[in-house]
């Protein structure tokens, strides 16, 4: 059975997202009183600026209340399961309507809201599908249709298996295996260990080896158009070609956990002890996302999300699962164990611990989606809360 979702843990990195919102507010609101006072005299140009600036004081304010509406719905949680899936319904419907069709995440006004509609409609019941496989297994990566995965055992073989568990392909003759990947058509894989990543077809054949001359892989990974190979070591990161040539590779200042290239290739993410660094290929920093729990041991895996907008991470000794977008907002919080990673799709995750776990994720219409079909039995005997819950009626 899941456990209700920690608020407290939560609850203070995003009291200070809250608190900046909050000062931003007023900051706009004192602008917008000196902007009016200037009107007064006649200045016709300040009173335009004037307007403006309170309708970005009016917004800001706006998405203060969202945010605080969220946190309200999840401090309820604990206690009053219903009442707090309704309050996180009605700021998500707010949100929507602040939304603008295609918008990116990062652009946002609020996430709070879906962060407290992810957390309740996972933990208000026992209904999340969640699959387990007998086997000890370290670490899985799925292939891009979502038929098959490479299961790496805790002993270091790897196996290829269909969905039911089945083995399709022994990866036989690389041992301490540590991780794997698939090639984005499916044809290939690779998986690593600390002296070397090997690449393979889906019936088990070696295709080509990278040699580790002088230093130790920590993970290795293909690029989108699979000609490409992404590994990290220490501080450093290296880029390969499919025949073992090392094409690039630049330092990074701090111990590495992991890096990734992003779905369209433009990117990498590096996961470090204490943060996750978002760089194009030249070093330049585009984002950073810190480590929520402030854990010295950091966070070890992170992955992108198939369309490249969200980040899933866990954190060092397994306590919990984080999803973000790219500005460094939580989206969803899981309190389960294990290394995580986006299923094809990106609407499951799959944690890996001793067996195979599989949690719903989902975007702000799929959560509205879920809450009305998960309080359709509740509305009709409430009327008081169909009537808040109007756009429940319309879908």
């Amino acid at each position: 059975m899941n456990q209700p979702p920690s608020t407290e843990n939560e609850l203070p990195s995003l009291n200070q997202a809250l608190i900046k919102a909050q000062q931003k507010a007023k900051w706009l609101i004192r602008i917008a009183g000196t902007g009016l006072a200037l009107s007064v005299v006649g200045a016709i140009v300040v009173g335009v600026f004037a307007n403006n600036i309170i309708q970005q004081a009016q917004e800001a304010q706006n998405d203060t209340k969202l945010d605080q509406q969220g946190f309200v719905a999840l401090n309820q949680f604990e206690n009053q399961q219903i009442k707090a899936l309704l309050t996180a319904m009605e700021a998500g419907n707010r949100l929507k309507k602040l939304v603008k069709d295609g918008q990116p995440l990062e652009k946002y006004p609020a996430t709070i809201p879906i962060l407290a509609l992810q957390t309740i409609l996972d933990n208000i019941h026992e209904r999340n599908q969640i699959q387990k496989y007998h086997d000890e297994v370290y670490d899985i990566s799925f292939s891009s249709d979502g038929q098959r995965f490479v299961a790496v055992s805790k002993e270091g073989s790897a196996e290829v298996r269909d969905l039911s568990g089945k083995v399709i392909a022994q990866l036989k003759g690389h041992s301490d295996v540590r991780g794997s990947s698939f090639s984005p058509d499916g044809r290939r894989i690779l998986t690593w260990s600390y002296n070397n990543v090997r690449i393979w077809d889906l019936s088990g054949k070696l295709l080509s080896e990278l040699k580790n001359n002088n230093f130790g892989f920590s993970t290795a990974s293909f690029s989108q158009d699979g000609q490409r190979i992404l590994t990290s070591s220490y501080s450093s990161i290296q880029i390969w070609d499919l025949l073992g040539n090392l094409i690039t590779q630049f330092e990074h200042k701090d111990w590495l956990n992991n890096a990734i290239f992003s779905p369209d290739g433009k990117f990498i993410a590096i996961t470090t002890q204490k943060e996750i660094f978002i760089r194009d290929f030249s070093g330049k920093l585009i984002a950073k996302i810190e480590n929520p729990e402030n854990q010295v041991s950091g966070l070890p895996i992170a992955s992108f999300s198939p369309d490249g907008r969200s980040i899933i991470t866990t954190d060092q000794i397994g306590k919990s699962v984080h999803i973000w977008d790219l500005s460094g907002r939580q989206l969803a919080k899981f309190e389960t164990s294990g290394s995580a990673s986006f299923s094809p799709d990106g609407k499951q995750i799959f944690i890996v611990s001793s067996g195979v776990e599989v949690w719903r994720v989902g975007g702000l219409d799929e959560l509205l989606a879920r809450g009305c079909d998960w309080l359709k039995d509740y509305t009709t005997s409430h009327p008081e809360a169909r009537e808040k819950l109007k756009e429940c009626q319309q879908r």
